[in-house]
């Protein structure tokens, strides 16, 4: 089984995109990066690389 957590790549992607998701709702709501990170157990950089991609796709203001 190769070591790796998940099954396959399309659960691993899914899962990311709905752990961004939730992160871009509290930053809509203004909740604080340290406590999204402590409340969602992701690092920073996590919550950054989300919120980036948000803006990209026009969901967050630039």
């Amino acid at each position: 089984m190769n070591g790796r957590r998940y099954g396959d790549r399309q659960t691993r992607r899914r899962e990311a995109d709905e752990r961004a998701a939730k992160i871009v709702e509290l930053v809509k709501r203004g909740v604080a990066q340290k406590a999204i990170a402590e409340r969602l157990g992701v690092t920073t950089r996590t919550i950054q690389v989300a919120v980036a991609d948000a803006k990209l796709r026009g969901e967050l203001p630039a």
